[in-house]
C-alpha cells in the first residue's frame, strides 16, 4: 500500500494523538493514586528531654 505524504501525515497525528490520550490517562492514574495515599511521616529527633 502506498501512502501519499497527506495520508501518511494523518496517520501520524491519529497515532500521536492516540499516545497522547493514553499518557494523559497514566497521569491522572498517578494524580489520583498520590492524592489517596497518606503522606509518610518522617520519624522526628527530639532534641529536647522526652518528658517535656
Amino acid at each position: 500500500m502506498v501512502m501519499n505524504r497527506d495520508q501518511r501525515v494523518t496517520r501520524l497525528r491519529k497515532r500521536q494523538a492516540i499516545a497522547r490520550h493514553r499518557l494523559n490517562i497514566v497521569v491522572a492514574a498517578v494524580v489520583i493514586v498520590e492524592e489517596f495515599e497518606e503522606p509518610q511521616r518522617r520519624k522526628r529527633r527530639s532534641w529536647v528531654e522526652p518528658w517535656i
